[in-house]
């Protein structure tokens, strides 16, 4: 989802609508994915995200985005503040720093891998899709699914995440990895 059709209108509200019918059967990710040049209007941004946020089972931001929207707060009071919201896990990348991962059970910090950047390009989406692929098989996702996540049962997940995201910007042109690039 692009910040054009999450916070701008006339996609923003069919795009919160969508979210609602599929969350009877699906399990919803959220990352904004800020773009503060197409965003003008800061405060009905930050409605329209938390208001997203209630509807998703995972949130994850980059530090990038958690610093738009919530000037001067850190990465923990941010997860928390979502987590509250509704959104059973909030994961805050932090790029050579790592991420947070939050539930309602608590947090846990997610080690960075290192690696050379070659270009940071597609690294959130790697860690999105690297996380939502490990979540996939562990029968951790979809409506049937939905759980609570405990944060220790989270860490291969979240790990798989980070690897994938350090892969991807090993590489030039947002190259993300494959399956057999995971398990080396």
């Amino acid at each position: 989802m692009t910040p054009i059709a999450a916070f701008m209108p006339p996609g923003a509200d069919a795009v919160r609508a969508m979210l609602s019918q599929a969350r009877e059967r699906s399990t919803i990710s959220l990352d904004p994915n800020i773009r503060p040049a197409l965003l003008a209007d800061h405060a009905a941004v930050v409605d329209r995200f938390e208001r997203l946020a209630r509807l998703a089972d995972i949130v994850k931001m980059s530090d990038e985005d958690r610093e738009w929207l919530y000037p001067g707060e850190g990465a923990d009071a941010v997860a928390a503040r979502l987590v509250e919201t509704g959104a059973p896990l909030v994961v805050v990348t932090r790029g050579a720093h790592g991420a947070i991962a939050m539930t309602r059970d608590g947090s846990r910090d997610v080690a960075p891998v290192a690696t050379s950047v070659v270009d940071t390009v597609g690294a959130g989406d790697s860690f999105m899709s690297a996380l939502l692929g490990s979540l996939h098989a562990a029968s951790l996702l979809g409506a049937a699914g939905r759980v609570a996540f405990p944060p220790g049962a989270l860490e291969p997940h979240l790990s798989m995440a980070a690897r994938a995201a350090a892969i991807t910007v090993s590489r030039a042109g947002a190259n993300p990895p494959d399956a057999r690039d995971l398990l080396q």
